[in-house]
């Protein structure tokens, strides 16, 4: 691994509802200003696994997001699993029969995954599996809004 490649974190900050929310996923430095993901955002949007974004170091010395430079072809969904998927055998199983439609998982804890679709799964299928098992989830990289419209 060289240098550049080494992981780092990058600041995210997005607001919803008049609350800002800060996120530090794993990066690795692929340029000047230019990292790659290495981490599912749990909370913005339009991010996904290997993105290449730009962020610009702030005077603390950490790297602030600014845009996405270049997309990785990987999609993102969130999904919250009420009861939490350790205390329900139905739950877990529906969510780590992603994993072999091909999605990769990242938990923030047992009642909030994100879930990575690469490029070469079917994002339809990912979505029509998850509601089809009533889950509460959502579109996260393409958003809802950038798949279907606003509602």
């Amino acid at each position: 691994m060289t240098e550049d490649e080494k992981l780092t974190k990058i600041e995210i900050r997005t607001e919803a509802d008049g609350e800002v929310r800060v996120e530090t996923p794993w990066v690795s430095h692929v340029g000047p200003n230019r990292y790659r993901l290495d981490n599912l955002p749990f909370y913005a949007y339009r991010l996904s696994w290997d993105d290449i974004v730009e962020a610009e170091v702030q005077e603390s010395g950490f790297p602030l997001f600014v845009r996405v430079v270049e997309k990785s072809g990987n999609r993102t969904v969130r999904v919250i699993v009420e009861p939490p998927a350790d205390e329900s055998e139905e739950n877990k199983a529906a969510i780590e029969h992603l994993i072999t439609m091909g999605c990769s998982l990242e938990w923030a804890h047992p009642g909030y995954v994100v879930v990575n679709v690469p490029a070469d799964t079917d994002l339809a299928a990912v979505a029509n599996r998850l509601t089809a098992t009533r889950l509460n989830w959502e579109y996260s990289d393409p958003t809802w809004e950038d798949l279907f419209g606003p509602r």
